[in-house]
């Protein structure tokens, strides 16, 4: 059997508990990790304007949340963590839920609430500019471990399927990781303008009120 790298993980040990969705069988799975992502919480300037800022994860629950659903999981998010603490479980006037991200994102977009589980990959220019703005710093929801995952058995037989497994995990790690760096650039960005628009009082009375 060929020796596991220190990239990769026997399926079966205690590592592979990290994944969002553990297989019901691993066993006969080799599990590599190649990136780990976040989400932060998104509103629209104009959404904010009509019902106000949120300054913890408790006030969401004056608010309506726009939350994605995957088809494999049928769970929604349910804390945000800050600093590795975690949030009381979220609690929304109302929500929307979708399977989609492109759903997620018109909602979005169209002012119908908070989002905790857009990625910046589907919203990166409109954070830019300012068509969306992050809120609540600090608090994110719990990563996402992404995995390429193989059979053990095809890989013991087939050398060039290893190694075509190794190269795209190493290939996918590098560009998520290019990635993550201009994703954190452009969050920091946009809560710096979006905390000079509040301190400037730009989104209106009742924001102001609610963010102090």
């Amino acid at each position: 059997m060929p020796e596991i790298g220190p990239d990769e993980v026997r399926a079966g040990e205690a590592d592979v508990a990290v994944m969002n969705r553990r297989p019901a069988d691993p066993s006969e799975l080799i599990i590599r990790n190649y990136n780990h992502s976040s989400t932060v919480p998104l509103a629209t300037p104009e959404y904010l304007r009509r019902h106000g800022v949120p300054k913890s994860p408790e006030d969401l629950r004056q608010h309506t949340g726009l939350l994605h659903k995957a088809f494999s999981d049928d769970t929604v998010t349910q804390q945000l963590f800050q600093n590795g603490r975690g949030s009381e479980i979220l609690r929304w006037r109302k929500t929307f839920v979708t399977h989609d991200q492109l759903t997620l994102k018109r909602l979005l977009l169209e002012h119908h609430g908070i989002t905790v589980d857009l990625s910046i990959i589907h919203c990166g220019e409109e954070l830019k500019r300012g068509e969306v703005v992050p809120i609540l710093r600090g608090w994110q929801k719990a990563p996402w471990n992404m995995c390429l995952v193989n059979r053990r058995e095809d890989e013991l037989k087939n050398a060039k399927l290893r190694n075509f497994v190794l190269w795209i995990t190493a290939a996918a790690r590098d560009d998520m990781r290019a990635w993550g760096v201009e994703n954190d650039r452009i969050i920091a960005e946009a809560y710096e303008r979006f905390e000079a628009q509040l301190a400037a009082g730009e989104l209106g009375e009742k924001d102001a009120e609610a963010a102090s």
